[in-house]
C-alpha cells in the first residue's frame, strides 16, 4: 500500500455504497445449519465477554491460520448478534475466481473478496471497503498471516505477520474525519485459535472430528482477548512522507499487535484443562 493511500483519502462516506449485504434471516439459518457439524469437535471458548468492552467497531485478527475450517469455527465461538454482522476478509483472486468458489464462499460466511494485486487504486478500494463495511455496522475478521501455515506446530511468536493488517487500520482511520475518529475507529479484538489445524488441514479434503482410531472428539481453544487500540499511536505518527520510516512504524504495530497474541496464546493454555466451555 503506498504511503499516499496510507494518510490520505478522497473517500466521500456518505455516498459511498455497501460493498457486502447486511445478512438476512434465510442466510444465516443455511449457515447456522451447516454449522452444526462443527458440534462434533469438542469446543472451548473463552473471553466473549471482551467484545462487550468497547462501543468502537471492531476488527477482529485471528492466529494461527491453518486449516480450511478456522473460519467457521470463530463464526461458531460467537454470540449470535456478532455472529451476523461478521464479515470475513478473503482473497478476491480465490474466492471470486468463478461462480462456484462465489457461492461456496457465501454459502458457509459472509465474505468481503478484496483485491490483493497492489497499486493505489486498488488499496483505495479496499479501504472504501472496509472503512464502509465498519460503519454499517459490521466486524471485520482477518488472518494477519495471510495464508494458511504448512507448518501447523509453529507459535504465534515464531510466525510472520504480514504489515497488511497494520495498513488497513491505518488507512481505514486516516479516512475519517476528527469527530468520526472520536467514536468510530476501529480496535482490534485478537482471536487466538488452536486445534482446527487437526480437522482439515492443508491438503485435506474432507473434516475429520474424531482422534484416530477412536470416537473422542477433537479439541478446539478459541480466545478472544481484549480490545487493542491503536488510534494513539497512530495519531501520534506524521512523518509519512518518509518511506523508510512508514515501514518501520507499520513493522512495529505489527510486532506489538504478536506480542498481543503471545500473551492471548499463553491465557489459552490454561484452558487445556479446563471443563468445556460451549460455543453459543
Amino acid at each position: 500500500m503506498a504511503r499516499k493511500n496510507i494518510k490520505e483519502s478522497n473517500i466521500n462516506i456518505k455516498t459511498e455504497k455497501l460493498p457486502l449485504k447486511k445478512a438476512n434471516r434465510i442466510s444465516e439459518l443455511i449457515r447456522n445449519t451447516f454449522g452444526l457439524i462443527l458440534n462434533n469437535a469438542k469446543i472451548k471458548v473463552e473471553g466473549v465477554e471482551n467484545i462487550a468492552k468497547t462501543n468502537r467497531p471492531i476488527i477482529f485478527v485471528v492466529s494461527p491460520h491453518n486449516g480450511h475450517t478456522d473460519s467457521l469455527f470463530v463464526r461458531k465461538a460467537m454470540p449470535p448478534r456478532v455472529r451476523s454482522k461478521m464479515a470475513f476478509i478473503a482473497a478476491g483472486d480465490y474466492w471470486d475466481k468463478d461462480m462456484k468458489m462465489k457461492i461456496l464462499s457465501n454459502i458457509f460466511l459472509r465474505t468481503l473478496p478484496i483485491d490483493r494485486s497492489g497499486g493505489a487504486e486498488t488499496n483505495n478500494d479496499i479501504t472504501v471497503k472496509t472503512v464502509t463495511q465498519l460503519l454499517a455496522g459490521d466486524y471485520l475478521v482477518i488472518f494477519p498471516e495471510g495464508t494458511r501455515s504448512r507448518d501447523p506446530n509453529k507459535e504465534v511468536k515464531d510466525r510472520k505477520f504480514k504489515t497488511g493488517i497494520i495498513q488497513m487500520l491505518v488507512a481505514t482511520i486516516n479516512a475519517l474525519d476528527e469527530e468520526q475518529k472520536k467514536s468510530n475507529s476501529p480496535v482490534i479484538i485478537p482471536v487466538y485459535l488452536s486445534g482446527a489445524e487437526t480437522i482439515m488441514p492443508v491438503g485435506q479434503s474432507l473434516p475429520k472430528f474424531r482422534e484416530k482410531g477412536t470416537l473422542r472428539r477433537k479439541e478446539i481453544i478459541i480466545n478472544i482477548g481484549n480490545p487493542i487500540d491503536l488510534l494513539p499511536k497512530i495519531e501520534d505518527f506524521d512523518d509519512y512522507g518518509n518511506r523508510r520510516e512508514v515501514m518501520r512504524f507499520l513493522r512495529s504495530l505489527t510486532a506489538l499487535l504478536k506480542e498481543h497474541f503471545v500473551a492471548v496464546q499463553d491465557e489459552s493454555i490454561d484452558l487445556n484443562d479446563d471443563e468445556t466451555l460451549e460455543p453459543y
